[in-house]
Protein backbone atom coordinates (compact mmCIF):
# COMPACT_ATOMS: atom_id res chain seq x y z
CA UNK A 1 0.00 0.00 0.00
CA UNK A 2 1.34 3.87 -1.14
CA UNK A 3 1.34 6.07 1.20
CA UNK A 4 0.64 9.76 0.33
CA UNK A 5 2.81 12.09 2.98
CA UNK A 6 -0.13 14.92 1.48
CA UNK A 7 -0.23 18.18 -0.14
CA UNK A 8 1.84 21.12 -0.34
CA UNK A 9 0.93 24.43 -2.05
CA UNK A 10 3.35 25.39 -4.48
CA UNK A 11 3.19 29.27 -6.14
CA UNK A 12 4.46 29.75 -9.02
CA UNK A 13 6.28 33.22 -9.36
CA UNK A 14 7.86 32.52 -13.17
CA UNK A 15 9.33 29.78 -11.14
CA UNK A 16 7.94 26.97 -8.69
CA UNK A 17 8.48 27.77 -5.11
CA UNK A 18 6.58 26.11 -1.69
CA UNK A 19 6.70 26.76 2.14
CA UNK A 20 9.33 25.74 4.03
CA UNK A 21 9.59 26.09 8.11
CA UNK A 22 12.72 26.17 9.44
CA UNK A 23 13.29 25.03 13.51
CA UNK A 24 9.49 26.18 14.19
CA UNK A 25 9.40 29.49 12.00
CA UNK A 26 8.31 30.43 8.64
CA UNK A 27 6.81 29.54 6.56
CA UNK A 28 9.68 30.57 3.86
CA UNK A 29 9.38 30.31 0.45
CA UNK A 30 11.58 27.85 -1.00
CA UNK A 31 12.14 27.66 -4.80
CA UNK A 32 11.72 24.06 -5.92
CA UNK A 33 14.70 22.77 -8.48
CA UNK A 34 14.42 19.44 -9.17
CA UNK A 35 17.71 19.37 -10.53
CA UNK A 36 19.75 20.74 -8.14
CA UNK A 37 22.74 18.41 -6.15
CA UNK A 38 21.74 20.05 -2.62
CA UNK A 39 19.80 22.64 -0.70
CA UNK A 40 20.98 25.79 0.32
CA UNK A 41 19.58 29.18 2.20
CA UNK A 42 20.57 32.55 1.81
CA UNK A 43 22.94 34.44 4.32
CA UNK A 44 20.26 36.55 5.56
CA UNK A 45 17.76 34.11 6.13
CA UNK A 46 20.49 32.15 7.91
CA UNK A 47 21.65 35.13 10.10
CA UNK A 48 17.97 36.16 10.91
CA UNK A 49 16.84 32.72 12.08
CA UNK A 50 20.31 32.92 13.99
CA UNK A 51 21.73 29.58 12.13
CA UNK A 52 25.12 28.91 12.74
CA UNK A 53 27.47 27.46 10.52
CA UNK A 54 30.97 25.88 9.62
CA UNK A 55 34.13 27.15 7.76
CA UNK A 56 32.55 24.90 5.21
CA UNK A 57 29.38 26.80 4.85
CA UNK A 58 27.01 23.63 6.24
CA UNK A 59 24.43 24.50 8.81
CA UNK A 60 22.62 21.15 10.06
CA UNK A 61 19.33 22.43 10.71
CA UNK A 62 17.10 21.32 13.65
CA UNK A 63 13.72 21.09 11.96
CA UNK A 64 12.85 21.45 8.78
CA UNK A 65 8.82 20.79 7.73
CA UNK A 66 7.14 20.72 4.14
CA UNK A 67 3.65 20.00 4.45
CA UNK A 68 3.50 16.82 6.90
CA UNK A 69 6.79 15.87 6.36
CA UNK A 70 9.10 16.83 8.71
CA UNK A 71 12.87 16.01 9.18
CA UNK A 72 15.86 16.92 11.62
CA UNK A 73 19.09 17.00 11.24
CA UNK A 74 18.98 18.27 7.87
CA UNK A 75 22.03 19.97 6.16
CA UNK A 76 22.19 22.88 3.77
CA UNK A 77 24.65 25.15 2.53
CA UNK A 78 24.65 29.10 3.29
Amino acid sequence: MQQVAGEIKIEIDNRPYIPVFINGRGPYSFLLDTGAVGCNVSLELAQTLALEWGSDGIVCLQALSIGRIQRQGVKFGV
